[in-house]
């Protein structure tokens, strides 16, 4: 039986971050697997069995701390805004914000290719 969520310290938290990110089917929606849910099970199932928890709590926790960097990424962006100093910026002191940039360029728009019909 794994132990209850709330007993993860800082090291798991950024354990599971590091599993996650070297699973970008589960995060890159530009992954040619990305959309194949029985491979994305199979990442998760991965990830649990690495850390020893039930795969519920892995991905309990994963969407957590996304929900999180989201927030932190916003206000970061927020503070931006024209007419603010250097030192209005909002910097996260978050600990999973450093550690979470690779997800930074996964909702940019793919590439497109232009056709001229003549």
């Amino acid at each position: 039986m794994s132990k209850p969520i709330s007993d993860w310290d800082r090291e798991k938290y950024l354990q599971l971050i590091q599993l996650y990110e070297q699973n970008p089917i589960l995060w890159d929606a530009q992954n040619a697997q990305h959309f194949n849910k029985n491979l994305k099970n199979d990442a998760w199932l991965s990830i649990a069995n690495q850390m020893d928890e039930d795969e519920d709590i892995v991905r309990k926790k994963m969407n957590s701390l996304n929900g999180s960097f989201r927030r932190e990424k916003s206000k970061t962006k927020n503070s931006m805004r024209t007419g603010k100093g250097r030192d209005e910026i909002y910097k996260s002191k978050w600990f999973g914000y450093e550690h979470m940039q690779f997800l930074n360029d996964k909702d940019e728009p793919r590439k497109t290719i232009n056709i001229f019909y003549s």
